[in-house]
């Protein structure tokens, strides 16, 4: 090579690649000590940037108030109660005996306290340090608390002056964990447990005990009841895809909201998010993706709802006064991915239940509503959550509660009557003595059905003399009534 010959600054191989030469000798020859000044330099800038990107944060405005985070409905008002510094990334929730919030999410069950009286949390009690992968079933009860996670249903215990359990048992050995897994936990009105699984839980004919089952070969998602003893078990419905919630309607009867087959979105056989009235014994449809049974079967249970796409997670019937008349009776269920809460109505006379919107995330702001509960005061309490969202939970309540005045019942049917009538709780609130309620009690504790029967002694409000009228008719019921009487 020409030691004369003037380097070219670049040029194009014979491959058709572009090379600098005169560069890459410049480069070559620049020394180590310059690219550790450019290093250090780089290092110190991205330090700084740190640093101002959490001054920034710190003086940041604080979050929007829930008003302008949510769109709401129906003459309610929503306030942010907890946020996440509190309980963050939340699976579920549930209220103890006394009312208070306790939420779960990965490695913690925590209870929320408002120390100031100002109506929001303030404060968390660390009462569970576990379970690893977020209890996404909670049930208080008493001095106990039972959750969903860990490989199976738990049970805490012996706490301590703070609230802070020091004892667990496992009751039963289940799939936890995954999001189409063992799920939400109840106490039955009959004091059976219940518990909803999706279709991975893997729940067949070897977990059921005794010989009362509805459902002896089980398939997909599962609704389970439990005895107290816990040495029957019950499988009273099948058939779900991923239910992720359930609740009791007035009647006593179980509302379960199951998720749809999105990959199956815009084919012939999709079926959208749906609400079932679980009949013992009935079947939701799901056999495998893109393998349903058709809805017009005997034994598939009641659509009260078809909601379209989405995720469902909480589900929480209205049981309070405190909302307009509307929600006596209806269906709250959550939806994660759309970031919205429906209300279903009762229904009555014949007429489909109708669902409406309550409320829904607005424009950016992240709203996943993962779990739901109603308060004391009547208010709904939202938790959100989920695969590693912000967490808290808001509150949902009436503008001005509703005052309840007793009513007559709207059917003279004796039936309807009592099925329709005030919950129990409420007796003291709406007594209402003699006349054609005594004769409707009579006519409906005459009859022989044991379902009949329930629901009256359930919906009876009457006053200890009305009680001493019954006895000739349905002693046992009489002595019932006698004792939930002088307990109000």
């Amino acid at each position: 090579m020409d030691k004369n010959r003037q380097m070219p600054i670049g040029g194009v191989s014979g491959h058709g690649e572009v090379y600098y030469p005169l560069l890459g000798v410049l480069l070559a020859r620049l020394r180590a000590p310059f690219l550790a000044r450019i290093a250090r330099l780089a290092l110190k800038t991205a330090i700084g940037l740190a640093i101002l990107g959490a001054a920034q944060a710190i003086a940041a405005d604080p979050p929007a108030p829930a008003t302008e985070q949510l769109d709401i409905r129906d003459g309610l008002t929503v306030e942010r109660v907890a946020g996440d510094d509190l309980a963050t990334n939340i699976y579920s929730m549930t209220l103890d005996d006394l009312g208070r919030i306790i939420v779960s999410g990965p490695g913690y069950i925590r209870r929320l306290e408002d120390t100031d009286g100002d109506g929001k949390a303030d404060r968390s009690v660390e009462l569970f340090t576990g379970p690893a992968d977020g209890a996404q079933g909670l049930y208080a009860e008493g001095d106990t608390l039972h959750f969903v996670g860990d490989g199976g249903w738990w049970q805490l215990f012996h706490p301590d002056q703070e609230g802070r359990f020091q004892s667990r048992k496992k009751l039963i050995a289940f799939k936890t964990g995954g999001e189409h897994d063992l799920h939400a936990i109840r106490r039955g009105p009959d004091r059976w447990w219940y518990l909803i699984a999706g279709n991975y839980a893997g729940i067949d004919a070897r977990f059921l005990k005794g010989d009362r089952s509805p459902i002896t070969k089980p398939r997909a998602g599962v609704l389970i009841r439990i005895s107290p003893d816990l040495k029957q078990r019950q499988i009273m419905a099948h058939g779900f895809r991923n239910p992720y919630d359930f609740d009791f309607q007035l009647d006593g009867s179980i509302v379960v909201y199951d998720s749809d087959g999105e990959r199956d979105i815009s084919l012939p056989w999709y079926r959208p998010t749906r609400l079932f009235r679980a009949l013992p014994g009935s079947d939701a449809g799901f056999v495998r993706r893109s393998w349903k049974r058709p809805d017009h079967f005997f034994d598939m249970m009641p659509v009260l709802a078809r909601l379209g796409r989405g995720s469902p997670t909480g589900v929480e019937v209205y049981r309070h006064t405190a909302f307009p008349p509307r929600f006596r009776g209806a269906t709250f269920v959550a939806d994660w991915t759309r970031g919205r809460i429906m209300a279903v109505g009762p229904g009555g006379s014949g007429a489909p239940p109708k669902p409406w919107k309550l409320a829904e995330g607005r424009e950016d702001f992240g709203f996943a509503p993962t779990d739901l509960a109603v308060g004391p005061d009547g208010s709904l309490y939202v938790a959100v959550g989920g695969r590693g969202t912000q967490g808290g939970v808001f509150r949902i309540r009436a503008e001005s509660p509703a005052r309840r005045e007793p009513t007559e019942p709207a059917s003279s049917e004796p039936l309807p009557s009592v099925r329709d009538a005030d919950h129990p709780l409420h007796r003291a609130w709406v007594l209402r003595r003699g006349g054609a309620s005594l004769r409707a009690w009579r006519a409906v504790l005459s009859d022989s059905d044991e379902t009949v029967l329930r629901v009256g002694l359930e919906s009876a409000m009457l006053s200890p003399a009305e009680v001493d009228d019954l006895e000739d008719i349905v002693p046992l019921v009489a002595r019932c009534l006698g004792a939930s009487s002088r307990d109000v």
